[in-house]
């Protein structure tokens, strides 16, 4: 019997010109949305265009698998969202007719309607004579009739957004998922760039960042992306019972980087979706998901038992009762004196975020991103290129944390699933950063330069250890003995409890909670702006809770009712 097929990829697109790399399965969902013209305004039409082509009629392009799947599955959720579609696939799907079908369609359209157009099967990117006489380059869809390389029998993405979208409808979402199969891709995909202009309110999400490759799956019969696309618009990305644009971009980047699907991406490869453009608020649809969750909402019973991951894509870990000593022997390097040790009674379990709350996190929950080290900000520069959605989100106030904890708990995944989330007390705090372990680290007695993001130079004799100057992604460093990562180091976490130098003198042996009052709330961990000393597991740190500062984030505690 042969093997499974192996799995296509579908390349990137990247920055606010929109630039298209080396395609060859080409899934584009271009879609125009209504503006609210006053308060009171109602929504336009909503209508849909989906073409899907796994076999093509010349022999130069190979057969693909899931590209009628994935139109098909979305023409069945547009549907329930209350889009008028119409679905051309395999040899119905001709270049005239393709074009024929979307003119007839946007032809009654205006300002207040919504437009959507699907396209998955095969892609290239052509050279062509631009309107001023230079050669540019351009992105086709190849259509059943395509012949490799042609430009006049392939379908051209900028006629469809320049030509046909822009002078019909108002405003345009486009989704962009291309795959190749690099170890077979000659005649199929083409090297080098492309690029399409993004026009004003426009707003576009490729499934995978420049360099990577976007994968399509067996058992989940879709492209990952797709499927986390078809997650959202089955309800994931809901809020209020409406699925918002800027919410379904959220939940599929936060779907993307759950376990669920990062495990059907072949040996460890990385696939993140990226979007660029900005568009106003746009209701695709409106419903009541509470009594239909999808796979990824909600998680099974066993895996409550120890993991789970939520509906945003954060894993949490279950934390077991136990006692351990709290605070520093008096001997320990840095120690200081209110970390008197004590023993300590945790009576119940939780359940802690393996990460630290990433900016994905804090943008999907928050709609804005604080960071210091992101792409957009002050920080930018020390990215040199790297990408931030995976760092730790920081410059954010203890109320931040807390608001932050608010909302996701408001989440209505998260309140049919019965979790409410809050800031660790710090008795749960170093209970978990020791995992069992009496040593200074979670990781041993003695820091050794590299296994953890602080300011080496400190670790160092020679003042040579290593500064990375920045925060790293929150998957960064080996985990402790519960899987927990980056309880040492990367960025320091707030914590529930007012901060109180004596408080370990009167503290409750079972489950204390801090003062009952302060200046300023606990913080944890140390960070990479950080003496090494500080990342210890009971070194104790404290700060204005409405301080914001580029080297202190969150890590968040759900209870599970």
């Amino acid at each position: 019997m042969p093997g499974p097929s192996p799995p296509l990829h579908r390349s990137s697109f990247n920055g606010n010109q929109v630039q298209i790399v080396s395609m060859t399965y080409l899934l584009i969902a271009v879609a125009a949305s209504m503006v609210l013209a006053s308060a009171a305004s109602a929504q336009g039409r909503k209508v849909a265009v989906l073409v899907g082509v796994n076999e093509y009629q010349k022999p130069a392009f190979t057969s693909l698998r899931f590209a009628r799947a994935d139109v098909e599955a979305v023409d069945a959720e547009l549907k329930k969202l209350g889009f008028t579609t119409t679905l051309l696939r395999g040899p119905e799907a001709t270049r005239t007719r393709i074009e024929d079908t979307i003119d007839r369609v946007v032809a009654p359209l205006g300002k207040d309607d919504l437009m959507l157009v699907m396209l998955a099967g095969h892609g290239q990117q052509i050279e062509v004579t631009g309107i001023d006489g230079l050669p540019s380059e351009d992105a086709f869809f190849c259509p059943y009739d395509g012949i490799n390389r042609d430009a006049e029998s392939l379908y051209s993405l900028s006629h469809l957004i320049d030509r046909q979208l822009i002078p019909n409808v108002g405003r345009r979402i486009v989704m962009v998922d291309a795959c190749r199969n690099v170890a077979d891709d000659v005649g199929r995909g083409i090297q080098g760039n492309a690029t399409i202009a993004l026009p004003e309110d426009t707003a576009i999400l490729f499934s995978c960042r420049s360099g990577q490759r976007s994968f399509e799956n067996d058992t989940l019969r879709h492209g990952l992306f797709t499927y986390a696309v078809l997650e959202g618009l089955r309800g994931g990305a809901a809020r209020d019972g409406k699925i918002v644009w800027s919410q379904l971009v959220s939940y599929v980047d936060w779907v993307m980087a759950t376990e669920q699907l990062r495990r059907h991406m072949p040996d460890g490869t990385p696939q993140v979706p990226i979007s660029a453009g900005g568009i106003p608020f746009a209701v695709l649809g409106e419903g009541n998901w509470s009594e239909v969750p999808t796979e990824i909402q909600r998680p099974k019973q066993e895996e409550l038992d120890h993991s789970f991951v939520n509906s945003i894509g954060m894993k949490f870990q279950k934390i077991h009762p136990g006692s351990f000593i709290m605070g520093s022997p008096i001997d320990q390097p840095g120690r200081r004196p209110e970390e008197r040790p004590h023993r300590v009674d945790v009576s119940r379990e939780f359940h802690l975020s393996v990460f630290e709350v990433s900016q994905c996190d804090y943008e999907f929950v928050m709609e804005t991103n604080p960071s210091y080290f992101s792409d957009w900000g002050d920080g930018a520069e020390r990215l040199a290129g790297q990408l931030s959605d995976q760092r730790p989100v920081e410059q954010v106030s203890w109320q931040d944390a807390n608001e932050f904890c608010r909302r996701l708990s408001k989440l209505p995944v998260e309140v049919r699933a019965g979790r409410r989330y809050r800031l660790p007390t710090e008795a749960e705090w170093e209970y978990a950063c020791r995992a069992g372990s009496t040593a200074a680290y979670g990781f041993g007695d003695v820091y050794r330069d590299g296994q953890a993001n602080a300011d080496g130079r400190f670790a160092s004799a020679s003042g040579g250890g290593i500064f990375l100057k920045q925060t790293a992604d929150i998957a960064s460093y080996r985990p402790n003995a519960f899987g927990i990562y980056n309880m040492s180091g990367n960025v320091s976490e707030w914590c529930q409890d007012w901060f109180g130098a004596a408080y370990y003198d009167v503290s409750p042996t079972a489950d204390p909670v801090g003062p009952t009052s302060g200046t300023k709330r606990v913080v944890r961990g140390g960070s990479w702006f950080d003496h090494p000393y500080l990342l210890r597991c009971g070194s104790r740190q404290s700060a204005d809770p409405g301080s914001r500062e580029p080297f202190v984030g969150i890590r968040v505690v759900c209870d599970v009712r």
